[in-house]
């Protein structure tokens, strides 16, 4: 659990510092709609660890586009893997026999760090951790629950959670189609803290812990607000001269007369060769 723990406060400082930003500077709310090709590592591969068969699943993620390296996405979905292997399992004990078919719906939902590269390109690189749980139930090829069905496992040592934490691991690369839409493709590794996706823990011939994969083709949209773009400053107007008209007040000034020369200052503009009077 410490593992898990430490993970979770760094997501949670992650979303703080992102939540603490200028908000002059948000970029777009984005919402992503993605089909995803999904199978598992289990006791029931159909070739030991080898996932070959694929089944279809859809994924919705919910995000702040905001070009910088960091970013948080919040990501759910649901899809159903089915395999089947008569020579994966043990043989059982007495009357408890595993199953050697099973399909699983499972159903997720994580919050993942981003760590975008080469950020000004159109195609930008990414990887992504997160934490989330998923929920799941076996059943059998009639669609029983074999959750309920006591005889596929030793029912004093194996006891299961059908809904239990998941950490993905994903890793793609984002290409921009429009200034507001952007296509993601991108592999996913989820590790299941459960043995039970398929069913089979005790009997099964794999050890440790399953894991769910899925390949995704994900489009982005942006539905709210829009980066601010930055108002021009207009230069500074230069000084207008002053200047005083002198010539025609003095020619015109008789002997003895008194005039106020400060009255006779006015804007006056002068091309860049001539040069200002004093």
């Amino acid at each position: 659990m410490r593992p898990l723990a430490f993970l979770l406060c760094i997501i949670c400082g992650s979303a703080l510092s992102a939540f603490g930003q200028d908000t002059a500077k948000a970029a777009p709310l984005q919402l992503g709609i993605g089909l995803t090709a999904n199978s598992y590592l289990g006791d029931l591969n159909y070739r030991d660890d080898s996932p070959l068969r694929a089944y279809p699943g859809i994924n919705f993620s919910l995000q702040f586009d905001n070009k910088k390296a960091f970013g948080l996405q919040v990501n759910s979905g649901f899809a159903r893997i089915t395999e089947q292997n008569d020579a994966a399992a043990l043989d059982g004990v007495g009357e408890y026999n595993p199953n050697r078919f099973v399909q699983t719906s499972f159903f997720y939902l994580d919050l993942r760090l981003r760590r975008y590269f080469l950020r000004k390109q159109n195609i930008r690189p990414f990887l992504a951790a997160g934490i989330g749980f998923v929920s799941f139930n076996p059943e059998d090829v009639e669609g029983n629950f074999l959750l309920e069905n006591i005889f596929t496992r030793l029912p004093e040592e194996e006891t299961y959670l059908t809904l239990v934490a998941q950490f993905p691991m994903q890793a793609g690369f984002q290409i921009q189609l429009s200034p507001t839409m952007n296509l993601n493709l991108s592999a996913i590794y989820r590790f299941v803290s459960s043995d039970y996706v398929d069913n089979i823990s005790a009997f099964g011939r794999r050890g440790g812990n399953d894991a769910l994969l899925s390949a995704q083709a994900e489009l982005l949209f942006s539905i709210v607000g829009k980066e601010k773009a930055k108002t021009p400053v207009p230069p500074k107007a230069a000084p207008t001269p002053f200047v005083v008209k002198t010539y025609d007040f003095l020619m015109l000034w008789e002997e003895g007369e008194k005039r106020d020369l400060s009255l006779q200052v006015e804007p006056v503009d002068y091309p860049k060769s001539e040069k200002q009077i004093d």
